[in-house]
C-alpha cells in the first residue's frame, strides 16, 4: 500500500505515514512523505516516536521505488531525502535493499543492491564512503554487531562480516 504502519508495543496503530508517490527524475524534494514500495525503516536508537520535546529523534524509510531514503522527525514530519533517481554515482542508488542505523558512529549504511555496495551516509543523509564492489553480490541486508562490525547477507547465500580500522572497511570473515 505504499505506506508505512508503526505499531504500539500491545499490537495496536499507533500511526501510518506515506501513499503512494513516484518521483520524476533527480528531485529529492517531491513527494516527501509518499513512497513507492517503503522497503525497510531504521531508528535513532532513545526516539520517542508522537513526542514532541523529542527533537533529536529520526526514523528514515528506504524508499525503494524512487532509489532515496526519506527522513523524519520523532513527530513523523518529512524532513528531507537523499539518493533520489537510480543511478551508480556516489550518493545515488539502483534499487536499495536495507537501511541499518549505527548507533556508535551515527552513521546510516544502505545496502544498495543492483549496485553491488554498501554506502555509508550521516545522519543526516551526507554520502561519506562506499564499500563493497567486487566484494558484495547484491547484498540485502545489514547489521552491526556489538564490536561495530559489520555483517551482509548478499545474493550468494552467505553473510560475509567486515571490520572497520584506522584504514576503513576491511572483509574480515564469511559464513
Amino acid at each position: 500500500n505504499h505506506r508505512v504502519v508503526i505499531y504500539r508495543a500491545d499490537g495496536t496503530p499507533f500511526a501510518m505515514i506515506g501513499d503512494y508517490a513516484s518521483i520524476a527524475g533527480d528531485s529529492m524534494t517531491e513527494a516527501l512523505g509518499g513512497f513507492a514500495y517503503p522497503f525497510r525503516v531504521a531508528l535513532r536508537g532513545g526516539t520517542r516516536l508522537g513526542d514532541p520535546m523529542d527533537t533529536n529523534g529520526r526514523l528514515w524509510v528506504l524508499d525503494q521505488g524512487n532509489h532515496r531514503v526519506q527522513v523524519f522527525n520523532a513527530m513523523l514530519t518529512p524532513l528531507g531525502a537523499f539518493g533520489g533517481g537510480s543511478g551508480d554515482e556516489a550518493g545515488r542508488f539502483y534499487y536499495p535493499n536495507d537501511l541499518t542505523y549505527d548507533e556508535r558512529r551515527h552513521q546510516l549504511l544502505v545496502t544498495d543492491g543492483n549496485n553491488n555496495r554498501v554506502q555509508v551516509f550521516s545522519a543526516d543523509g551526507t554520502f561519506q564512503f562506499e564499500f563493497g564492489p567486487g566484494e558484495l553480490e547484491t547484498p540485502l541486508a545489514t547489521a552491526i554487531d556489538t564490536q561495530g562490525r559489520i555483517h551482509i547477507v548478499d545474493k550468494l547465500d552467505r553473510v560475509r562480516v567486515f571490520a572497520r580500522d584506522a584504514v576503513g572497511v576491511r572483509h574480515v570473515t564469511d559464513f
